[in-house]
């Protein structure tokens, strides 16, 4: 107890920003799991549901979804092995990761770059309680960005020890650590860069011999990690197809670039999904952020010139860890720019804003300016994590922000639908569609809106244009497929799934919903045939056909009782041999079948 006392007391103003760092960010640890991609890389994610050795080799010998972050994935499998899918466990260690991370800044400047405690606290305090950082730290899917930070931190600290005590061994454990880094997120592959501007703040030669065969480790990590990635993504997306000239992707990254810095600084307008602008005229506008971007290269070219060395690290870190996603690089997405790409290049901005603080003569005006702002930081963060609790919040939010949007509008229909609101629903969807007419998730949306209001052959209108829209969708022929279902279409039913299964193999709703139009097609052998095809492939997703397979196997076990009774013994045990195809165990089938039998042969 005295060491811990003597800690807090030695440290106390690391434990204020740490304390205060855990209070605004509480809220999120009552939040769920939300659709937007916790579905798809938590909830769907079979390899994370134990920690078996296949399961273990799933995680790291293949991609997913487009990503290959395996020691994130583990993770996860980790805490799905303790509280399985309750979401407070993955929130917290969210938080926990962000704290280390605080704490591994403090420590950064304090004990090794810049070596100044006050700049130290200050960088530390601007990082821990920004609001752009509540959907790094809020959102579970983006483990990824708290857990690698917390890994390439660390690194960055074992590297530093190298330089300073000249022992391999801090070399040998920069390099693995930065490997899990690197295999946590590959936004880490910009570490090598960083190390060359570090070498450069310690006055080190650049062109010497021993620095380069330093670094190459490093950047060969991250370019096989690179290549792992674009082929990951390739393999998903399919190979990148520019919707913009070379002359708009310089625009939009000119943008993006300026608003990663003015929202680190500026939390104006955050939001789970930033548009890209709609119209040509507002493009005009986007050249005085090209403007600024020069102006900030110029201003680098001067602290170069002037040696300003800690500038030049501080706005380095920043651009190393932000370039490569902006346009240019990045794979083309539908957002001009996310809050989560600043979690760890914006400690860069915070370095800056403490070095301009530290050089003020009236140090009480700085001190009082960063209290009142982080006080007003805190407020913002805790209310933002507040709205990061669940999907209708979040998207609300954003839909305030931006109502034009008809990502945000489809998210919101989406979110009210999946909480029985279909009255909302079906006004955002319809919203989506006014927007966007092109947009075929907004019709298969509706249609299944609708369909769930009863209303079947309105929603088969919209899945039928959903499809016209986009017809290699494998989901689409699925969400008909299952109205059809509803209209005891059964043959179309079939048809719409061989359709779907065609173009994604791995579709296993299709499987299911395809299994059971089988099953009321009387066509039991197929049915059987795509049950074993989930029960080998996707055992999880067995239990509601299994419910199905009874419930007809009970049916026909009735149905054989009933022949029985009017001696029609053929009829009988052709109805009993069925419901025993269907549940092999079915007791009442069996004792019935032998005594249908006996009584046949009289």
């Amino acid at each position: 107890m005295d060491k811990i006392k003597e800690f807090i007391i030695k440290h106390k103003y690391l434990v204020v920003i740490l304390v205060t760092t855990f209070i605004v960010f509480a809220p999120s640890i009552k939040g769920i799991f939300l659709h937007w991609d916790d579905d798809t890389y938590i909830l769907n994610n079979q390899s994370l549901t134990s920690l078996s050795l296949n399961n273990i080799k799933t995680i790291f010998f293949s991609y997913y979804y487009g990503l290959y972050n395996p020691i994130t994935n583990l993770t996860w499998a980790i805490e799905y092995s303790v509280v399985e899918l309750n979401p407070w466990l993955y929130h917290l260690n969210n938080i926990i990761l962000h704290l280390i991370n605080v704490s591994f800044v403090y420590i950064l400047f304090k004990k090794y770059i810049i070596q100044n405690k006050e700049i130290a606290l200050i960088t530390a305090s601007l990082f821990a309680l920004a609001p752009i950082h509540v959907e790094s730290v809020a959102w579970i899917t983006e483990r990824k960005d708290v857990l690698y930070t917390a890994f390439y931190l660390l690194s960055l600290i074992f590297y530093l020890k190298y330089l300073t005590f000249s022992k391999h061994k801090y070399y040998v454990l920069s390099l693995f650590i930065f490997s899990l880094s690197i295999l946590s997120k590959g936004m880490a592959a910009s570490f090598p860069l960083v190390l060359i501007v570090v070498d450069y703040l310690q006055n080190r030669k650049l062109f010497n011999i021993k620095l380069i065969l330093e670094k190459i480790p490093f950047f060969a990590i991250s370019f096989i990690m690179g290549i792992l990635n674009i082929y990951a993504q390739r393999d998903f997306y399919g190979v990148r197809k520019d919707i913009y000239s070379i002359g708009e992707q310089i625009l939009f990254s000119s943008y993006s670039f300026t608003q990663y810095i003015v929202k680190s600084i500026i939390p104006y307008k955050l939001s789970v999904f930033y548009p890209y602008p709609e119209t040509n005229s507002v493009l005009v506008t986007y050249w005085v952020y090209v403007v600024f971007v020069l102006a900030l290269i110029a201003l680098t070219i001067y602290f170069i010139i002037k040696k300003k060395k800690e500038m030049i690290f501080a706005f380095s870190f920043f651009v190393f860890n932000i370039v490569f996603i902006l346009q240019i690089f990045l794979h083309n997405t539908e957002a001009v720019f996310s809050d989560r790409y600043a979690y760890l290049s914006s400690i860069g901005i915070y370095l800056l804003i403490a070095l301009l603080l530290n050089k003020l003569k009236n140090k009480n005006i700085a001190k009082y300016t960063v209290i009142i702002y982080l006080i007003i930081m805190s407020v913002l963060t805790f209310n933002r994590s507040i709205i990061w609790q669940n999907d209708i919040s979040l998207f609300l939010d954003a839909y305030k922000k931006y109502p034009n949007s008809f990502i945000i509008t489809n998210s919101l229909g989406n979110s009210y639908m999946r909480n029985r609101d279909l009255q909302n629903a079906e006004k955002f969807f319809k919203l989506t569609i006014k927007s966007h007419q092109n947009y075929a998730k907004a019709y298969s949306n509706l249609g299944g809106v609708l369909s769930m209001q009863n209303k079947l052959d309105e929603g088969l209108r919209y899945f039928n244009e959903a499809i016209e829209i986009m017809p290699k969708n494998s989901n689409f022929y699925l969400n008909r497929a299952k109205l059809l279902f509803q209209q005891k279409k059964y043959a179309k039913v079939i048809a719409d799934c061989n359709k779907s299964i065609e173009l994604k193999k791995n579709n296993y709703n299709s499987y299911s919903v395809r299994a059971i139009a089988y099953l009321y097609s009387d066509s039991l052998r197929n049915a059987i045939n795509d049950y074993n095809f989930l029960q080998n492939n996707y055992p999880s997703e067995t239990k509601n056909l299994n419910i199905e397979f009874n419930k007809l196997a009970n049916y026909y076990s009735n149905l054989g009782i009933d022949y029985g009774k009017k001696e029609d013994f053929e009829h009988a045990i052709e109805c009993f041999n069925k419901a025993l195809l269907l549940n092999p165990q079915h007791k009442n089938a069996k004792q019935n079948l032998n005594y249908a039998k006996k009584l046949l042969n009289k």
